[in-house]
C-alpha cells in the first residue's frame, strides 16, 4: 500500500499567471489623495464633535456650580414651602390607609 500519487502530466503550454493590469500611477496618487483627503475631515470632524462635547459639558458644569453655590453655603435655602410633606416610611401609600 506504499502507492505514491504522481500529478498528471500535461503536455503542450499552458499559459501563466495573468499579468496583472497595469494602471496608470497618477491614478493610484489620485485615490490616495482622495482617501487621504476624506480621512483627514472624517477626524476633524470627530475630533471637532469631542471637542465642542467637552466644552459643552464644561459649561452646563460651571453653570451648575455657579447657580447652586448660594444654596450650598447657606446664604439662600432653598425653599421647600412648595414641597409636599414626605410620606411615612411603613411601606404603605398614604391612599391604602
Amino acid at each position: 500500500m506504499n502507492a505514491t500519487v504522481t500529478p498528471p502530466v500535461t503536455t503542450g503550454t499552458q499559459g501563466g499567471p495573468p499579468e496583472p493590469a497595469r494602471r496608470h500611477p497618477g491614478l493610484r496618487l489620485a485615490a490616495l489623495l482622495v482617501g487621504a483627503g476624506v480621512a483627514i475631515v472624517c477626524a476633524a470632524t470627530v475630533h471637532l464633535a469631542v471637542a465642542v462635547g467637552l466644552l459643552l459639558s464644561a459649561a452646563v458644569l460651571l453653570l451648575l456650580d455657579s447657580s447652586l453655590h448660594d444654596h450650598r453655603t447657606g446664604r439662600r435655602p432653598l425653599d421647600e414651602a412648595g414641597f409636599p410633606p414626605a410620606p411615612s416610611f411603613t411601606g404603605t401609600f398614604p391612599a391604602d390607609r
